[in-house]
């Protein structure tokens, strides 16, 4: 591994743990580790070539409540672990519209996260809306809150999902389950109702609330 980086990343958590109020100076550091003020201070300052891949592995188990390990050791990701507020936002756009067009699943990245307030009801990622298909409740550029199906042996007749298929996200109404596939529903009048089979559906989550901006 490419040390300059680890260290440098290691420097940036630090200062992230104090912004935070998870440490306040380096006695807090060490204490929390188990190890000498005077060790962390070699760490930091790097004497003696004391910085070291082990060591950051071992600071990031001990902090691993707070700092994300896959961002100190490999560059990927948040440096911070999500808050209990903090969710995944899909960059693919749910199509809610036909399926001609739809994003390809290649696109949807996890790695950005998105915070609300505590306010807003459990939900395990937002997406945002593509199309026309599913106004006037859902608009283009909306964006959706969603909670992951856990059970998928009985899908939520009735209720507007988020479908993730080999074609991509659908933002659509589970109208019916008929033997071979799913009967999905648009809201808006204009587009007709059509079938997706089994073998193409992914995953499914509820649509547990959206967020419009009016700008």
């Amino acid at each position: 591994m490419d040390k300059s980086g680890l260290y440098s990343r290691f420097l940036e958590s630090i200062e992230y743990l104090k912004d935070n109020g998870k440490i306040h100076k380096q006695q807090d550091l060490a204490d929390t580790m188990g190890v000498s003020k005077s060790y962390i201070s070699d760490v930091i300052k790097d004497r003696g070539g004391k910085f070291s891949e082990s060591f950051l592995r071992r600071y990031a188990d001990t902090f691993s409540e707070f700092l994300n390990p896959e961002y100190l050791l490999h560059g990927v990701g948040m440096i911070g672990q999500p808050t209990k507020y903090q969710r995944p936002h899909i960059t693919a756009r749910a199509s809610a519209g036909f399926l001609d067009g739809i994003s390809n699943a290649e696109m949807i990245d996890e790695t950005g996260m998105w915070e609300l307030n505590d306010f807003m009801t459990d939900y395990d990622f937002t997406i945002e809306v593509s199309g026309d298909s599913m106004t006037p409740e859902f608009c283009d550029g909306d964006i959706v809150l969603a909670r992951l199906l856990r059970d998928g042996s009985r899908l939520p007749v009735g209720r507007i999902c988020i479908l993730d298929t080999t074609d991509g996200p659908l933002l659509k109404e589970i109208k019916r389950m008929k033997r071979d596939c799913i009967v999905l529903h648009s809201l808006n009048p204009e587009y007709e109702d059509f079938e997706l089979e089994y073998s193409s559906l992914l995953q499914v989550a509820i649509v547990v609330g959206s967020i419009r901006s009016y700008d």
